[in-house]
């Protein structure tokens, strides 16, 4: 069941999100995690993408995790994105 962070008063922004498999090599898996945005397509598709991304940095710090590798995106009504968090 991945992590889903709720609250963003974590200071996460030093976790480092990628979606190139190849940077996360040797790190140690923590978790997996979910970052989910009620702005979805259209015109607030990048505001969706900023706070999916927050909340995603936000679940992985709660892992103690220094990295998220992001193996799966959902655009519609809202902005979802899956990882798995890295340390």
């Amino acid at each position: 069941m991945p992590v889903i962070a709720e609250a963003l008063q974590v200071d996460n922004g030093s976790i480092m999100i990628t979606r190139d498999a190849n940077e996360v090599v040797g790190m140690t898996k923590v978790g997996e995690v979910e970052g989910r945005s009620p702005l979805g397509g259209g015109v607030t598709s990048g505001m969706g993408d900023k706070r999916a991304i927050k909340k995603l940095r936000a679940a992985a710090a709660k892992l103690g995790a220094t990295k998220v590798l992001i193996v799966n995106e959902e655009y519609g009504n809202m902005t979802v994105l899956y990882g798995i968090a890295y340390k």
